[in-house]
């Protein structure tokens, strides 16, 4: 992905990291968002925990994920039940 990434956008700092070990400073971020990579995340709570350690007072975080059938142990199958994740 990120090689695909870097010739569309080569003036950002793209960088490969552990999203439950994220190398930056704590309040870093006014805005995180996390699309559609969810699934990808074998450890989801550490991804969580580091978002917020990251993430400003005051900053907002946004989690989009529509692959419940990849999540089964998400939240999705706990209000739905009976969904496609089940």
């Amino acid at each position: 992905m990120l090689e695909q990434a870097l010739p569309k956008a080569p003036d950002i700092a793209w960088m490969q990291a552990e999203a439950s070990a994220l190398p930056f400073q704590t309040e870093s971020f006014d805005f995180i968002t996390c699309q559609f990579a969810l699934h990808h995340i074998q450890d989801k709570v550490g991804m969580l925990r580091e978002t917020l350690r990251v993430l400003r007072v005051g900053g907002r975080s946004i989690l989009r994920n529509l692959c419940p059938q990849e999540c089964a142990d998400w939240l999705y199958c706990d209000y739905l039940p009976g969904g496609q994740g089940n």
